[in-house]
């Protein structure tokens, strides 16, 4: 495995003249048979290792075949334009056949939309007026209803203390 790692591919350091030579053909637009590169020692190589030949070959075929190929219209001709309108029309009543299902659903839902809030507001009112133009405040409650006093059961100093051990005893 490591062999195969160490050793180099031969035609690597051949792939980027190779590139250039088919580039400079197709720029010169050479004949339809592949002519052989300039450089003598790719030449030989091509010669020698058949993928690269192959692989040459096909590039000049392939360049070949599309500069014989139809040349682009500068403008669109009527019937590309007249599919394309076609298409797009196709596509939109398609659409709106989608949509049209749920037109009458979204009437109704605003229909039910503002008639709940024209009753939410009356029904509002009504309330307000029945009960009139007080409200109820509960009554504020200080600080000494919430809490007991707690002061008169415990005694405050330590004579207090004992006097209260004492008669616990005496009990």
């Amino acid at each position: 495995m490591f062999l195969k790692l160490a050793k180099k591919d031969p035609c690597r350091m051949y792939r980027a003249r190779l590139e250039e030579t088919i580039r400079l053909s197709k720029s010169k637009h050479a004949g339809t048979s592949a002519s052989a590169p300039a450089d003598p020692e790719l030449a030989t190589h091509l010669r020698e290792c058949l993928g690269c030949q192959k692989a040459f070959e096909d590039a000049m075929l392939a360049g070949e075949l599309l500069r014989e190929g139809r040349a682009p219209q500068s403008d669109p001709d009527q019937l590309f334009a007249s599919r394309v309108i076609a298409r797009i029309r196709a596509r939109e009543t398609k659409l709106h056949s989608e949509f049209e299902f749920w037109n009458p659903i979204e009437v109704l839902a605003r229909r039910v939309v503002w008639a709940s809030s024209v009753l939410l507001l009356i029904l509002s009112s009504a309330l307000y007026q029945t009960r009139g133009f007080h409200w109820a405040v509960p009554a504020q409650e200080g600080i000494a209803d919430r809490f007991p006093d707690l002061a008169p059961d415990h005694p405050s100093d330590k004579d207090e203390v004992l006097v209260s051990l004492a008669e616990k005893a005496h009990e």
